[in-house]
């Protein structure tokens, strides 16, 4: 066994009688370590459940104001007179309605087995938008503008229009603006409600929403835009609303930094 050897084991039998003849005292103080770790992991904890339990188990999302993209196109085009408007309304795609099955347990699936069964007919949960053709100063040309509501309001000029979609064309019954149409919007059914996806509050209650504010309550428009079997959310279960407002939290204050 060479010196260097002998070296190691000596420094290692002293260490290892050092720790022996201390044992106690560092039993004790690693004792005390530990609890104070634990103590101060216990108390962020709490801290931590109390954030989480307000931020995701509230009524609602806390999105309370427009994206940068939103305001760009109301300072742009809020001001001019509406001509006329265009509900439109497409079938969700199959990864949002399969996001959707998910989240309610197969109850979605079932409502419309259910349906299926009961009526010989297909259907599928919309998503329902409102196309506004602005008339632009001096000038015989319009501007289309989408108004809709996602996870948030959402106003553009950048969309596409798809064959996909259903139109229907609607005259505006007396002479208004963007920025008027939505501010009566918005106090009528209060800011949390105008800004904010949740519970009983889907893109087909903004519509409507709207069409109320522009005195559009006819029995066609009505029908056009109804989806009684998905109108109200009474059947997802407390769990699944959770999750879909801390999906939306996370996603609204993850846009909200950019914004």
């Amino acid at each position: 066994m060479n010196t260097n050897n002998l070296s190691f084991l000596n420094i290692l039998n002293t260490n290892l009688s050092f720790l022996w003849q201390y044992r106690t005292i560092i039993l004790v103080i690693s004792f005390i370590f530990s609890s104070l770790v634990l103590f101060i992991l216990f108390i962020i904890s709490i801290y931590l459940y109390r954030c989480l339990k307000k931020f995701i188990f509230s009524n609602c999302v806390h999105f309370n104001k427009y994206n940068s993209s939103t305001k760009k196109t109301i300072k742009l085009y809020g001001k001019y007179n509406i001509k006329s408007i265009y509900l439109v309304k497409h079938n969700l795609n199959y990864i949002t309605c399969f996001i959707m099955n998910i989240l309610s347990v197969n109850k979605l699936s079932n409502l419309l087995l259910y349906y299926k069964q009961t009526t010989g007919k297909d259907i599928s949960p919309t998503h329902v938008s409102i196309i506004a053709e602005v008339c632009l100063p001096d000038s015989r040309e319009s501007k289309l503008i989408l108004i809709e509501k996602n996870w948030y309001i959402n106003i553009t000029t950048d969309f596409f229009l798809s064959n996909k979609c259903h139109y229907k064309h609607l005259d505006i019954p007396f002479s208004t603006n963007l920025i008027k149409i939505l501010t009566r919007v918005k106090k009528n059914i209060g800011k949390k409600n105008y800004f904010n996806w949740y519970k009983n509050n889907t893109c087909q209650h903004f519509v409507s929403s709207i069409l109320r504010e522009l005195n559009i309550n006819d029995y066609q428009t009505h029908q056009f835009i109804k989806q009684d079997l998905f109108h109200t959310c009474d059947d997802i279960s407390p769990y699944t609303m959770y999750i879909l407002n801390f999906l939306l939290n996370l996603h609204n204050t993850i846009t909200d930094s950019f914004c």
